[in-house]
């Protein structure tokens, strides 16, 4: 089974993830919702920081 990690928006402003080791970022609008999950079948955990 493979790891995920759900990411949403409840706020009323845009928030950005950014996704490492792959420096690549997606801007989330209120209400979106996003899945993070790995590329291979691996059992990896994932943080999370805000700021």
């Amino acid at each position: 089974m493979k790891s995920k990690l759900p990411v949403e928006n409840v706020g009323d402003t845009d928030v950005c993830l950014f996704v490492e080791p792959y420096g690549e970022d997606y801007w989330l609008k209120p209400g979106d919702a996003f899945e993070v999950t790995p590329l291979s079948d691996a059992n990896v955990q994932f943080s999370v920081a805000v700021a």
